[in-house]
C-alpha cells in the first residue's frame, strides 16, 4: 500500500498557490484600469483602461453562454439555468422550472458542476468557485 498523506497537502498548496496568483491578477488589474482610466492620472491611458474593461465583459458574456448551453434538461438536468446578473467576479444563475423535489444539495451540484465547466475552459487562468445558494434573492436597482 502507498503512503498518500502528503498528496491531499500538496494538491492544497497548489490550489493555494493558484489562489494567491489569480488574486494577486485581480488586485493588478484593478489598480492597473484605476490609474491608467483616471483621467488626472500621469498615467492615463483610456484604451488600455478600456481594453481592461472590454476583457472583463468578454469573460463574463462567455460564463453566460456556457451556463445556459450546459444546465438544461436535454442534458440530464431537471431545469434550465439562466444567469439573472454578472459584474466583475461573480455571476447569478437561477434554475426555473426546477421542481421543488429536488433538494438543496442538488442546486449545490448544480452550482459546482457550472464553476468547474467554466474553470476548464479558462485552462485555469480564472477559477470560479461555487460560494452560496439563496433560497431567496431580491435584487433591487440603484
Amino acid at each position: 500500500m502507498h503512503n498518500l498523506s502528503g498528496l491531499h497537502e500538496i494538491q492544497n498548496t497548489s490550489a493555494n498557490t493558484r489562489n494567491d496568483q489569480q488574486n494577486g491578477n485581480k488586485l493588478s488589474m484593478n489598480s492597473l484600469y484605476g490609474g491608467m482610466g483616471a483621467k488626472v492620472s500621469k498615467y492615463a491611458c483610456r484604451p488600455i483602461a478600456y481594453a481592461i474593461t472590454t476583457e472583463g465583459q468578454h469573460a463574463l458574456q462567455k460564463a453566460r453562454q456556457l451556463v445556459c448551453a450546459e444546465i438544461t434538461p436535454e442534458r440530464g438536468w431537471g431545469c434550465r439555468a439562466v444567469v439573472i446578473y454578472g459584474d466583475t467576479d461573480s455571476i447569478f444563475v437561477i434554475f426555473p422550472g426546477l421542481h421543488r423535489h429536488h433538494s438543496r444539495n442538488y442546486i449545490i451540484e448544480m452550482s459546482r458542476y457550472i464553476a468547474n465547466r467554466i474553470t476548464e475552459t479558462y485552462e485555469h487562468s480564472m477559477a470560479i468557485v461555487w460560494e452560496k445558494a439563496y433560497v431567496v434573492l431580491r435584487l433591487l436597482r440603484k
